[in-house]
């Protein structure tokens, strides 16, 4: 199946921004821990207590690896929870479901928006209403149709602090094995080429960014918050998936 053009997916994720220009007006996340209901009792290649298990790596065999579900002891561990669920459920085995069922055991509140087109197949996006302390503003964006159902952006914003850049280059460093070397890296931003059509990035983000964003809402203090993101480059979301 042939991606859809990447202007037809700009416009896909168009239909949505008022639905979530809406969410962000009245509802902007601090960085604090929030209250959530209880989650399902039962799950899905997740733990629910707080067993650690190995790290996903790029050349793992495709089977499942369990994250655990428990709540973070601190900001820090967060971060390395979440890091680890990026890595986990942009692997293309994994489905959107599975995404859900983990944010749903961990308490985190998803919710998911829809958009239907002809043209591009469905796109979903994926938000919580209670993210783990210290991180804000999870993001991941799916589409399907004609069989397929892929992820091409995932992403989560982290804390600002005077080393909250470096701490989250050290996370996706210690649980993506086999990395390598950024192809980017500055002050400010790095991003590594996966090899398989996606990149992972970091970006501390500036003024420029913080401003009219169409999904989040900023203030000043949000300067130097840190977003850890998966995307498929755009040459690869247009070609063949497989």
């Amino acid at each position: 199946m042939k991606r859809p053009p990447l202007t037809l997916v700009l416009a896909a994720i168009g239909v949505l921004l008022v639905v979530v220009s809406y969410w962000k007006l009245v509802h902007r996340p601090s960085f604090e821990p929030q209250m959530t209901n209880e989650p399902p009792a039962d799950s899905v290649a997740v733990l629910s207590g707080g067993q650690q298990q190995p790290t996903p790596t790029p050349e793992s065999s495709g089977q499942p690896v369990a994250l655990s579900t428990a709540p973070p002891e601190n900001e820090a561990a967060s971060l390395d929870s979440m890091t680890k669920a990026l890595i986990e459920f942009t692997r293309p085995e994994r489905a959107m479901d599975e995404l859900l069922r983990f944010l749903q055991d961990s308490k985190q509140e998803p919710f998911v928006s829809v958009s239907k087109s002809v043209e591009t197949g469905d796109l979903s996006i994926v938000r919580t209403k209670s993210p783990f302390p210290g991180t804000r503003y999870f993001h991941a964006q799916y589409f399907s149709g004609a069989g397929e159902n892929y992820v091409q952006h995932m992403s989560f914003e982290f804390r600002p602090g005077a080393q909250a850049f470096q701490d989250a280059m050290a996370a996706v460093q210690k649980n993506y094995s086999g990395l390598g070397k950024p192809e980017i890296q500055n002050k400010d931003f790095v991003q590594w080429d996966l090899g398989n059509g996606g990149v992972i990035w970091i970006k501390r983000m500036g003024a420029a960014d913080l401003k009219d964003d169409p999904f989040n809402a900023y203030t000043k203090d949000d300067l130097g918050t840190v977003r850890v993101a998966f995307e498929l480059k755009p040459e690869a979301d247009d070609e063949d998936h497989h």
